[in-house]
């Protein structure tokens, strides 16, 4: 069987995860997206995602060929992601910090 495609969202969040899912011997970073393009190129080049993989917007992330998507974005811009995700028949785990105020739990 060959290895998981697996694009991280959220690099500031999500680096630990790069590593962690990298050293898997069944997983293969195959796409990484973040707003920050300095930070997408410098941990694409360490982890050797093609160029072609890697992005600053969501948007395009999306239609990446991936087995399976981490979102580790701020609970702010988290509410319409995995849905976009779904829609391309991908597995999507969202991770994120609990909520500090009782009015954003309820939405959490």
């Amino acid at each position: 069987m060959g290895k998981w495609r697996a694009g991280i969202v959220g690099l500031h969040r999500g680096g630990g995860l790069v590593s962690t899912l990298a050293a898997h011997p069944r997983v293969d970073i195959a796409a990484l997206c973040d707003v920050d393009p300095a930070l997408v190129e410098e941990m694409g080049a360490g982890f050797r995602v093609p160029e072609g993989r890697l992005y600053t917007r969501f948007e395009e992330f999306v239609n990446a060929p991936l087995d399976f998507v981490v979102i580790a974005t701020p609970s702010s811009t988290t509410r319409t992601s995995p849905s976009l995700l779904l829609m391309q028949a991908c597995t999507c785990s969202v991770s994120r910090p609990p909520p500090t105020r009782l009015m954003t739990a309820s939405a959490w």
